[in-house]
C-alpha cells in the first residue's frame, strides 16, 4: 500500500545525499517514467531538455542494459557526446546512477554531487532508498 509520508520521507533522504541534485524515473515503460522526479538546478535540465541529452545520455543507457549501481566517472561506460563534461560546467561534477526493477519496468535513479566522488556507502544508501521508491510504487 502506498503511503505519501513514507515516500516523501525517502525522496528527503535521497535529497539530504544528493547536494547538486537528483533525479528518480520510477518505472519506466515504453521510455515513460509512472512517476519521476528531480531537484538538479533548472539551468541544468533546460539545458538538457532543449539538447534531448536523454536521448544520448549514457546513464540512460548504462539503467536500460544493467541493473546495480556505478560512478559518473567509470571509464567503461562510453560518453560520445561529452554530456559528463556538460554537466559538469553545471556544477553535477560527480555521480552515480542507481537501476532497478525488470527491464519492463525499470527504475533509474541518479544523483549529483560537487564536491568529491560518491563513497561506496553513499550510493549503497542510494540504492536501497531506490529500491524502497520502486517497490513503493509497485502497481
Amino acid at each position: 500500500m502506498f503511503e505519501k509520508t513514507v515516500f516523501d520521507q525517502e525522496l528527503r533522504k535521497l535529497g539530504d545525499l544528493a547536494p547538486k541534485g537528483y533525479f528518480v524515473g520510477l518505472h519506466i515503460r515504453f521510455t515513460s517514467a509512472l512517476m519521476s522526479f528531480q531537484t538538479y538546478d533548472p539551468a541544468w535540465t533546460d539545458h538538457y531538455t532543449e539538447n534531448g541529452y536523454v536521448l544520448r545520455d549514457p546513464m540512460t543507457a548504462w539503467g536500460f542494459c544493467t541493473t546495480g549501481w556505478t560512478r559518473w566517472s567509470n571509464r567503461i561506460i562510453p560518453d560520445p557526446f561529452g554530456i559528463f563534461k556538460e554537466a559538469a560546467r553545471f556544477g553535477l561534477t560527480y555521480g552515480a546512477t542507481i537501476s532497478c526493477g525488470p527491464i519492463r519496468s525499470r527504475t533509474i535513479v541518479s544523483v549529483a554531487r560537487a564536491d568529491r566522488e560518491f563513497e561506496d556507502v553513499e550510493i549503497e544508501e542510494v540504492q536501497a532508498i531506490a529500491l524502497r521508491l520502486h517497490d513503493m510504487t509497485e502497481e
